[in-house]
């Protein structure tokens, strides 16, 4: 097993895609582990990187949708001599794809 490939901190901050002045605080406060190679020589592994991006991660909330929401949000030009077919159309594909669920807050 060999040993783990060191990035410099120019490299780290590229790969994360922010400066080295970002990354270096972000190492300052404690948010992300690094080595020590020498003195004022920090060096990062891919595991480093890994882990930060790790606790950075947030999961979206997923959020249903009534129907009548999906209705009411469409805009359809009243003029037009298609409207009427398209809003019952459009309601009729919208019932069918997401029948009468509740809204969720």
């Amino acid at each position: 097993m060999g040993l783990p490939a060191l990035y410099t901190e120019a490299e780290a901050a590229a790969y994360l895609r922010i400066t080295s002045e970002r990354l270096g605080r972000i190492r300052r406060a404690g948010e992300i582990d690094y080595v020590q190679a020498s003195a004022g020589k920090v060096r990062y592994t891919e595991q480093h990187l890994a882990d930060y991006l790790a606790q950075r991660t947030r999961k979206c909330r997923a959020r249903v949708v009534s129907s009548d929401e999906i209705v009411s949000e469409m805009s359809l030009p009243s003029n037009s001599n298609a409207s009427s077919h398209m809003q019952s159309g459009s309601l009729a594909l919208a019932l069918k794809t997401f029948g009468s669920a509740k809204r969720v807050r």
